[in-house]
């Protein structure tokens, strides 16, 4: 599949992009180290399978200096964020890739989500992803790894659920090879 059919776009169409890698990624303090273990091998597998030396960097949170591309959180901690959390996104676009056709929407109850924002252009302006309550360690890494594809401008993998990117739970625990090389062309390719 090539990576216009699944790359995340603006409602006018046009490709969502990042201006800049390695993104620096962050955690609140409410966040657990199984969360945290979770996205920082999920950061792994993408930059493994997109054959890139760094995708993001992990950095510490910090309430005073928010300067962080993408916050990463467990359920202790809202997606519907507001300036007193200490991350505010700007409302330009937004989107939730969940919010998606009925046939894409997972199975309820959710298990995680992702949500962007960015700028008229479709430059990235900032996103967070949220892990829900997972019943197990494979269960989280999964998730995790999903919703940081959707954080790399992924979106569902229709009708293969081989994929991490399929709309629903497949038990997969990293990306496949061709998912990294979407997530490659992401990087390297900048603005489309």
């Amino acid at each position: 599949m090539e990576l216009d059919k699944i790359r995340l776009t603006t409602d006018d169409g046009r490709p969502l992009w990042w201006d800049h890698f390695p993104l620096v990624w962050t955690c609140p303090p409410s966040t657990s180290p199984a969360v945290i273990a979770a996205y920082a091998r999920g950061i792994f597998e993408w930059q493994k399978k997109a054959d890139l030396e760094s995708i993001g960097l992990f950095r510490p949170y910090n309430a005073i200096d928010t300067r962080a591309d993408v916050l990463l959180a467990g359920d202790l901690f809202p997606v519907d964020l507001d300036p007193s959390t200490g991350f505010d996104l700007p409302d330009v676009g937004f989107l939730s890739p969940h919010h998606a056709a009925p046939e894409f929407r997972p199975a309820l109850p959710r298990t995680g989500e992702a949500r962007l924002t960015w700028d008229a252009d479709g430059r990235i302006l900032g996103g967070v992803a949220t892990i829900h309550k997972a019943a197990t360690m494979p269960e989280l890494r999964e998730w995790a790894c999903h919703e940081l594809g959707h954080l790399l401008t992924l979106g569902h993998w229709p009708h293969e659920p081989r994929r991490i990117m399929y709309h629903s739970t497949t038990g997969r625990l990293t990306p496949t090879k061709a998912e990294g090389r979407l997530v490659a062309e992401v990087v390297r390719g900048g603005r489309p």
